[in-house]
């Protein structure tokens, strides 16, 4: 026969054992509520009395002091470093102060904020119904002209929506929407100087002035790179330099120059032989009534 073995019974816990186990359970919960306690303290304290703005930076070259930018933030000495609302005091920097086109603010642990600005360069003139728009590259608007800021394209056929200066750049056409700065960004990108006007009141067809004296017809924007790129090269190495014209981009990649002349005496001719077949259509018309009339 097997043994049996027996387990011994568990003795129940003693009254002192139990006793420890709820007093240390009551120490953790005094422990916890105390952290809790010390924690809203010291985030009160440092939302109220600690960590107040000791000092305010200013980087960046522009045409305002650094007390104006200060002031134009609404962030002062003594405010708490972390209720100050950054996003909104940078708004206030590129609003108020027009001429600077962005603003970047940060913080350090030693309770010092750096405001970074960086100025906003003329980058072309907007024409519009009673004057021009002056704006930035990153389309916002600086100040409204009689006449346009020299040495900048002027942009026609926008249509300008709004003509603030301060806010951004909008067309009433949506179609236009960025269509002159990829223009101007491709010139840039192909290093053409001296470009005075961009038409793009016809988005399918595209015009530009180059030195006032050679009008070049892009067509539409397919291929803008390439027809922009190729304009520069005919203008810098194969049309001379005080020659007046009209430079045609066509299709396929090819290209046709008329000069000012040949395209006046073009325009002379075709003028000159519409005159004529409108007095030949008149005169069989006159002749035709005549016969009818003796015919009667």
């Amino acid at each position: 026969m097997r043994d049996v073995v027996r387990t011994p019974p568990q003795t129940p816990p003693s009254y002192a054992n139990k006793k420890r186990r709820r007093r240390k359970r009551n120490l953790s919960l005094y422990y916890l509520m105390i952290f809790i306690f010390v924690g809203i303290c010291a985030t009160i304290l440092s939302l109220t009395v600690f960590f107040k703005i000791s000092a305010i930076n200013v980087t960046g070259e522009t045409k305002y002091d650094k007390n104006s930018i200060i002031s134009a933030s609404g962030i002062k000495i003594g405010d708490n470093i972390f209720r100050t609302d950054y996003k909104k005091a940078e708004e206030n920097i590129e609003k108020k102060l027009i001429y600077i086109d962005s603003a970047k603010i940060t913080k350090t642990l030693s309770c010092q904020v750096t405001i970074s600005v960086e100025p906003s360069v003329p980058y072309a003139n907007i024409a519009y119904e009673k004057g021009y728009l002056l704006t930035s590259k990153t389309g916002k608007i600086l100040e409204t002209l009689s006449e346009p800021k020299e040495n900048l394209p002027v942009i026609k056929g926008y249509e300008p929506d709004t003509l603030e200066p301060g806010e951004k750049l909008k067309s009433k056409n949506s179609e236009n929407e960025g269509l002159f700065e990829k223009i101007l960004n491709e010139i840039n990108n192909v290093g053409m100087k001296n470009v005075t006007t961009i038409d793009i009141s016809d988005k399918y067809n595209i015009k530009m002035s180059y030195e006032d004296r050679i009008s070049i017809e892009l067509g539409s924007i397919n291929e803008l790179e390439y027809k922009i790129n190729y304009a520069n090269q005919l203008i810098s190495s194969k049309i001379s330099k005080t020659k007046e014209g009209t430079l045609f981009m066509l299709s396929n990649g090819q290209a046709s120059f008329i000069s000012k002349k040949d395209w006046e005496k073009y325009i002379q001719n075709y003028e000159t032989a519409t005159v004529s077949e409108s007095n030949t259509q008149k005169s069989e018309e006159t002749t035709k009534k005549s016969t009818e009339t003796a015919a009667n």
